[in-house]
């Protein structure tokens, strides 16, 4: 099953966004790290409304639900709005987790990338016919997720 071009063009977008912002990030651009942590939580949430969309209307410019997770959505669905109020809290309440704490969250992000990038090559290899992108929707949000970790550890260790 292919991937709708308008989906595609989501991820796509998704990934260099995320990819931009974390590049500013590590080249020290003027923004502070709220201004990242905020993009990344904004990317999450278009995934969220957009699977809340799949659930309610099934549109055919998004993939049917079972292209979106591994979890049944009547448990992550709570799981996903969870996340987003903690990354939405530790963007606004400014959370400090130190230089230690820094230094692990950066240490689970890049080691959550790698699982990621693993878990892209294994879809790949076991789906052909899904090349590039077919399926790909929760890999590359859990890359924003990463790119999250990575820019709040960052930013204190």
């Amino acid at each position: 099953m292919s991937t709708p071009r308008p989906t595609a063009v989501v991820l796509l977008a998704t990934l260099a966004a995320t990819a931009a912002a974390l590049a500013a990030f590590l080249l020290e651009a003027p923004l502070p790290a709220a201004a990242y942590l905020t993009l990344f939580t904004a990317l999450f949430l278009v995934r969220v409304a957009g699977q809340v969309g799949v659930a309610l209307a099934r549109p055919a410019w998004l993939p049917p639900m079972d292209e979106w997770n591994l979890v049944p959505y009547r448990v992550l669905l709570p799981a996903q709005l969870v996340i987003l109020a903690l990354m939405a809290a530790t963007v606004t309440v400014r959370f400090v987790p130190g230089a230690v704490l820094g230094r692990v969250l950066m240490g689970l992000a890049l080691a959550y990338w790698a699982v990621m990038a693993l878990r892209y090559c294994i879809r790949m290899a076991r789906r052909p016919s899904a090349r590039w992108l077919g399926g790909t929707i929760p890999i590359v949000f859990h890359c924003v997720l990463a790119a999250f970790l990575f820019v709040l550890g960052a930013s204190h260790a």
